[in-house]
């Protein structure tokens, strides 16, 4: 998903299968306004949650968006 789409979106939900740093039974929920980042387990269980300040909020999208071998597949 270009960075320009995700920037139109208040919350993202990053599938295990789109972001190489989850395993396959967990996805990501991210709150883009309040800057919260959530981990879910399946069934949609809160693993762990956290609200971050703006540049490592921007950082963790940084690492999320990355095309090297850590950052999210593109679909």
């Amino acid at each position: 998903m270009p960075l320009a789409q995700l920037a139109k979106e208040e919350i993202i939900h990053v599938p295990a299968r789109q972001c190489h740093l989850l395993a396959p039974e967990y996805s990501l929920i991210l709150h883009l306004t309040e800057r919260i980042a959530s981990l879910l387990a399946q069934p949609h269980r809160v693993i762990a949650q956290g609200r971050f300040p703006r540049d490592a909020f921007r950082a963790l999208g940084l690492l999320l968006l990355a095309e090297g071998g850590s950052g999210m597949r593109s679909c």
